[in-house]
């Protein structure tokens, strides 16, 4: 689990098992520029973020760039609830059960291809825990 208290490159790096020196030459980065980045002092391009993605095998870099780094992803995703991974599984566990106890409902609801007046409300709710199951989703990739 990493450290909140860190840097997310630094993190990632170090969760990956490699030196500064090591990061940087993979990255084609100087070693200067990576110890920016990994202080606060810098922010990197969108294409070192995926280059560093990939050479550290760390796909939940990502999210937490979008939610710790990115105007536009604080905006979109900031409805998760990054909680730690016993919670944010608990949770998860949670919205999953409210989704499937709607199953059946939405599957009558959606038969004939429409969503009739009397049938909006349970499918707003249907919706709603949807999205709810997606955030635990979220919280729990980042969190694992």
């Amino acid at each position: 689990m990493a450290d909140m208290c860190e840097n997310i490159y630094k993190t990632s790096r170090i969760h990956a098992g490699f030196t500064q020196e090591d990061a940087a030459y993979r990255l084609n980065l100087s070693v200067s520029a990576l110890q920016k980045f990994e202080r606060g002092e810098r922010s990197p391009h969108e294409q070192i973020i995926l280059r560093m993605i990939a050479e550290y095998d760390d796909p939940t870099l990502a999210m937490k760039y979008l939610t710790e780094e990115n105007k536009v992803g604080q905006a979109v995703l900031n409805r998760v609830n990054f909680r730690d991974a016993p919670m944010s599984f608990l949770t998860l566990q949670k919205e999953l059960s409210d989704v499937l106890e709607q199953y059946k409902r939405m599957t009558a609801i959606l038969a004939d291809g429409q969503i009739s007046d009397d049938e909006k409300e349970d499918a707003e709710r249907f919706k709603k825990n949807i999205e709810e199951a997606i955030s635990a989703c979220m919280a729990m990739a980042v969190r694992l």
